[in-house]
């Protein structure tokens, strides 16, 4: 694969002659700079100043170094370039890898502790192998999966082997990971456990990982491995930090994944039995953290193999807490195109139970409908004001005041952890439409707790009882004058309530464009007004959006789009109905009184036209002395909500 055809697959490169132009991938343009120089083999963009060599452009892209990008290179592209590896040998291999004079190599010392490991599970008649051979088939792993894993197992004379090493002195013994000394006595950290290798990118063993399945007295482990709530050992041991080894940067089968994820996302389960028992089922892209939650760098190694990586976490609490740290941690480290999904497995079941009991299939299903993170953050915030908001549990739908305002600061303080700012504007967009969304459920069951609870059967309007000097005449029927009959059309009434309706809320939203400062005492109020109009509504998703976002009113972006806006609304309507925006001397509490009354007029016309439209219903039922006397009532308060005075 060529550099051009490398940088492609990301920027569109159009050919200008011998060499390829395209808008930069490092940085925002909209008329090409970004050269790839085919003959000479680089690219350099003329905008930004980036160049280098197809290595450099990995590096760049992943942010990784020259060591990673070469095993981004050999894995995900199949571009290998010995050339560049004899060159770069010591930064390639390390100081790890370089020869001794004894001829033995940390690395080799690993190498030789995994093949006796092997062997040992394979070919050993003492009990612990035995036990070791046990347990692996009662887990259904096969002896393929056995051998492509490299399982093994750690009996008591590792210590002895180890040791017979040519060149293995106590140093290396010691940076290595495998004995551990207590008071004067040394014992192997992994004696009595299955062994599961763990390898870097390159499939280079650097650790071990390893699950007890003897009894205390024949593994004879270190005391500080003890666990005393259980009165045993802990079940699952990893090598301490070493110099090939650190684990919050090491996902465990990352090597096998690279092939695997060409065709499929990537899978991100909890434990080693996890990945290995999917990936015999047809699940090569699995891999797992190391115990502990997923860290930054394991994220963005996981970002390497794909863009999308699924976490697979248990439905429980401690695989909901797992998924939210995940989630939190992501954030900081967000860049476009790449993100994470989640899917949570049923409670009590880990990935290898769930397709013992719902097979490939199930799994697969299981894996197509995943939640994004956005969705995932949501619950999590919303988690720590109600109970039941986790994940796969329908919230309660109720906050008290003080646990919304939390709410509402916990959702800008989320989104401005976000250092991308597209990215950002568009997490606080999504997470203001859930707020809203919550917040229009909220109110939907309140009002049906209230309505069942209202036992009298009397109706709630919004407007006050009419008096007799707001008795209107016939003239006033909007079906008057038009040649029509002089019956009562209540279809034009309730269009001529809705048209004023529409004129308010428009004033409405044309009042916060120009003064955005009034949604700090707004927002929440404009949250619970319902327009009932799909442009308007928009209107009112994208100020709150960039409210809680908290982009600056000076943002271009921002004026742009308000500009386009107060186009729809018609600066015209806002100069008659609301002149007071274009006076001088205007305070800010002045306006926010104005449009607070403006609020109160439109909310009263919104109780009328829902008035009317089930008077409507009633007439056609029942076209009696009672309705009409409804009739005379909903008129009344009509005309009071058009005179502005509502209760």
């Amino acid at each position: 694969m060529s550099l051009h055809e490398l940088i492609s697959r990301d920027v569109r490169l159009q050919r200008k002659g011998a060499d390829f132009w395209g808008c930069c991938p490092f940085h925002k343009e909209k008329t090409p700079s970004f050269k790839v120089d085919v003959n000479m083999g680089f690219f350099h963009c003329f905008g930004c100043g980036a160049h280098g060599d197809t290595a450099g452009y990995i590096m760049k892209k992943h942010g990784v170094g020259f060591r990673d990008a070469l095993i981004i290179l050999e894995e995900q592209y199949g571009i290998h370039l010995p050339g560049l590896r004899a060159t770069y040998n010591k930064k390639i291999e390390g100081p790890h890898d370089n020869k001794k004079q004894t001829g033995l190599t940390l690395r080799e010392l690993m190498e030789k502790a995994a093949a006796r490991f092997h062997d040992t599970l394979k070919t050993s008649r003492q009990s612990g192998a035995a036990a070791a051979r046990r347990y692996l088939l009662g887990r259904g792993i096969s002896e393929e999966t056995i051998n492509k894993f490299r399982i093994g197992y750690c009996d008591n004379t590792i210590t002895d082997f180890l040791r017979s090493i040519d060149g293995v002195d106590a140093k290396m013994l010691d940076e290595s990971g495998l004995i551990t000394t207590r008071n004067g006595r040394d014992f192997a950290r992994f004696a009595g456990r299955v062994i599961f290798p763990i390898c870097d990118g390159r499939g280079r063993v650097i650790a071990f990982g390893g699950r007890i399945v003897e009894d205390v007295a024949v593994a004879k482990e270190p005391v500080e491995e003890w666990v005393s709530r259980k009165g045993g050992f802990a079940k699952y041991v990893n090598s301490p930090e070493t110099p090939l080894f650190h684990k919050g940067d090491t996902l465990f089968n990352l090597h096998n994944a690279f092939a695997g994820a060409k065709t499929s996302e990537l899978v991100i389960v909890e434990g080693y039995m996890d990945v290995i028992s999917l990936s015999q089922h047809g699940f090569p892209q699995t891999v797992a953290p190391l115990g502990t939650a997923m860290t930054e760098a394991q994220i963005k190694k996981a970002w390497i193999v794909s863009h999308r990586p699924i976490l697979c976490f248990d439905g429980d609490t401690a695989g909901q807490r797992a998924a939210q740290r995940a989630a939190m941690r992501c954030l900081p480290i967000l860049e476009a195109g790449k993100s994470l999904f989640f899917c949570f497995l049923p409670s009590g079941l880990d990935p290898d139970e769930f397709v013992g009991v719902h097979g490939v299939e199930g799994f697969q299903k299981l894996l197509e409908h995943t939640l994004p993170l956005v969705d995932v953050l949501w619950k999590v915030l919303l988690q720590r004001y109600c109970e039941g908001s986790s994940a796969g549990q329908p919230p309660q739908t109720k906050l008290i005041p003080e646990d919304l305002a939390a709410l509402k600061k916990d959702i800008l303080t989320t989104v401005r952890s976000i250092p991308n700012p597209e990215i950002q504007k568009s997490y606080g967009f999504q997470l203001q439409d859930k707020l809203f969304a919550f917040l229009r459920e909220s109110r939907k069951i309140q009002k049906n707790s209230a309505r069942d609870f209202d036992h009298t059967g009397s109706s709630h309007r919004r407007v006050s009882a009419p008096t007799a000097s707001l008795n209107p005449g016939k003239e006033h029927f909007p079906s008057a004058g038009r040649g029509h009959s002089n019956e009562l059309n209540l279809a034009d009434l309730a269009h001529g309530c809705s048209g004023h309706h529409n004129i308010s809320q428009k004033i409405l939203l044309g009042i916060l464009l120009i003064e955005p400062i009034l949604l700090q005492e707004l927002d929440e109020l404009l949250i619970q007004t319902d327009f009932g109009n799909a442009e308007l509504d928009m209107i009112k998703s994208w100020l709150l959006g960039a409210h809680f976002a908290n982009i600056e009113v000076t943002d271009q972006d921002f004026i742009n789009q308000r500009d386009v806006f107060l186009k729809k609304i018609g600066m015209g309507l806002l100069r008659t109905h609301a002149g007071f925006l274009f006076k001088d001397g205007v305070s800010v509490d002045e306006k926010l009184k104005r449009w607070l009354d403006i609020w109160r007029i439109s909310a009263g016309q919104e109780g009328a036209k829902k008035d009317f439209a089930h008077t409507a219903d009633l007439l056609k039922k029942n076209s009696g002395a009672q309705s009409l006397e409804r009739i005379k009532d909903l008129l009344a308060a009509f005309y009071q909500v058009q005179a502005g005075k509502v209760a």
